[in-house]
C-alpha cells in the first residue's frame, strides 16, 4: 500500500459547467476504486465549484491500472512532502531529529545554562546536537527550566557537539560548538530598530518606513509554520491549519509551532508597538496566515499546500502568497493549484532553497516567483546561528562589508 492524493483539475477551466464536471470526476474516481482505496481524508467543500482533495491508501499497481481510465480532469499522484526552508550552519547540516525519550535513559549527565544578556532565559527552546562515533548527527529540542537550565542524560556512544539556544525574540539564536557540561551559553541582544522601525533591509529595498499606507489595499497570504501569538502581529488574520489533508479553523489552530512563520509574517507586516521594534515591509497590507506544518520537522504534503493555496486565493482573495518551504519532486496537482491561483490573479512567491543547487519545488514551477535571501556582512555577531550561514567556500566568501 502507498499513499496518494486525488484532486480535480481547475486551471484552464473558466466556466461553471466545466468546473463542476471536473469536480464530479473525483467522485467517479472514488467509485472506480471502491474498496481498493482506503480514504484517509476528504476535503470536500460545499461550494460545488471548489476543488475536492482526497488522500487515500491503495495498491500502486491498481492505481496505475485505474488512472488511465479516469479522464483528463482527475489527477492522482503520490503524496509528496515539503520541508521547511530553515538552514543549519554548515557543520551541522544533515542532522536528523532524535527521539527525545532517548535522553531520559541512563547515560552521561549533561547540563547547560542559557542566558540572555546575563539573565536566565527561562522556558526557551534549546536544540542539542548529538554525534555518534561516525559523526552522524541527531538533534533533540528541549525547553529550559525556570533558571534557564537544561539537564539531560546523553545516551552511551553519543556526545554533545553543539548547543543552539532559540530565544523567542530580542536575542540572537546562538550556536555553541562543543560546550562543556555545566557551562553557560549567553545569547547576545539583537540591535534595536532605527527610527520608524527601520532596518538595513528597508534601505536595501528602498522602503521608506516613514511613508504611510505601505501595502494598503493588497491582500498577502503566508503559508508556513503558523503565526504568533506576537504583539506586533495582532492584525494578522489567522485562518487556521491545513494538516493531514484536513482543515482546522481559528486563531488557536494557526499558532506557530516552530517560530519560522512568525518571523516570515513579521518581515512582511509587523506593526511596531514600542520603541526599537522593527517594522514590516508593508505593515498596512491585509495579512492572512495558514499553518501547514505540524512541527519544524513535519512538513506539509502536496494535499495540504493545495488546500491552503485554494483557501488563501479563492476565499480570501490574496494577491500574493508567500511560501518559505520546498524540496521533493514536482506534482501535477500542486502545480494546478498554483496555476489556478495565477489565473485568478494570485502570485505565489516561494523561496528558492537553501542548498545552493537547483531551485526547489514549488518555487521551480514557471507560475511561481522564486526568491533568495540577502544579508549584510557583520550584521550577525560571531557565534550566532545567522553568522554560521555565511558561505564557507573561498570563492563564495564575501570580501567587503555590506556584501552578502
Amino acid at each position: 500500500m502507498a499513499r496518494f492524493v486525488l484532486v480535480n483539475r481547475r486551471s484552464g477551466l473558466f466556466t461553471d459547467a466545466t468546473k463542476q464536471a471536473s469536480r464530479a470526476s473525483v467522485a467517479v474516481a472514488l467509485g472506480t476504486f471502491g474498496s481498493h482505496a482506503r480514504v484517509l481524508s476528504d476535503h470536500n467543500p460545499r461550494d460545488p465549484l471548489a476543488r475536492r482533495v482526497v488522500v487515500f491508501d491503495a495498491d500502486p499497481v491498481q492505481v496505475a491500472q485505474y488512472r488511465a481510465s479516469l479522464g483528463p480532469h482527475a489527477i492522482i499522484e503520490p503524496l509528496v512532502y515539503r520541508r521547511l526552508h530553515r538552514i543549519h550552519p554548515a557543520f551541522l547540516r544533515g542532522a536528523i531529529p532524535l527521539d527525545i525519550r532517548s535522553l531520559r535513559v541512563n547515560g552521561n549527565r549533561f547540563s547547560i545554562t542559557v542566558t540572555g544578556g546575563g539573565r536566565p532565559l527561562s522556558g526557551s527552546q534549546v536544540m542539542l546536537y548529538l554525534a555518534d562515533a561516525f559523526r552522524n548527527v541527531t538533534t533533540a529540542t528541549i525547553n529550559a527550566d525556570a533558571d534557564g537550565r537544561v539537564n539531560v542524560s546523553v545516551p552511551r556512544g553519543r556526545r554533545i557537539v553543539a548547543v543552539e539556544p532559540i530565544p523567542y525574540a530580542t536575542y540572537w539564536i546562538m550556536v555553541a560548538d562543543g560546550p562543556a557540561s555545566d557551562s553557560t551559553v549567553d545569547c547576545l541582544a539583537v540591535p534595536k530598530a532605527g527610527p520608524d522601525g527601520k532596518g538595513w533591509w528597508h534601505d536595501v529595498m528602498g522602503v521608506d518606513t516613514t511613508a504611510s499606507d505601505r501595502g494598503k489595499g493588497i491582500n498577502v497570504g503566508v503559508i508556513d509554520t503558523g503565526c504568533g501569538p506576537h504583539p506586533n502581529l495582532t492584525a494578522v488574520n489567522l485562518i487556521g491549519a491545513f494538516t493531514d489533508g484536513g482543515f482546522e479553523g481559528g486563531a488557536a489552530a494557526a499558532a506557530d509551532v516552530a517560530e519560522h512563520g512568525t518571523h516570515t509574517t513579521g518581515i512582511i507586516g509587523a506593526r511596531p508597538t514600542g520603541v526599537g521594534d522593527y517594522a514590516g515591509m508593508a505593515p498596512d497590507c491585509s495579512l492572512f496566515h495558514a499553518r501547514v506544518f505540524k512541527s519544524e520537522d513535519e512538513g506539509p504534503s502536496n494535499a495540504d499546500l493545495i488546500n491552503a493555496i485554494d483557501a488563501l486565493s479563492r476565499d480570501h482573495q490574496c494577491d500574493l502568497i508567500n511560501m518559505s518551504l520546498g524540496g521533493g519532486e514536482a506534482t501535477q496537482a500542486e502545480e494546478d493549484a498554483i496555476r489556478d491561483a495565477a489565473e485568478r490573479g494570485t502570485l505565489c512567491i516561494c523561496s528558492a532553497g537553501n542548498e545552493t543547487g537547483p531551485i526547489d519545488y514549488p518555487g521551480a514551477y514557471p507560475e511561481c516567483a522564486a526568491v533568495s535571501a540577502v544579508g549584510v556582512l557583520g550584521w550577525a555577531p560571531a557565534g550566532s546561528f545567522s553568522a554560521g550561514n555565511k558561505p564557507q567556500e573561498p570563492q563564495k566568501k564575501p570580501t567587503t562589508k555590506g556584501s552578502i
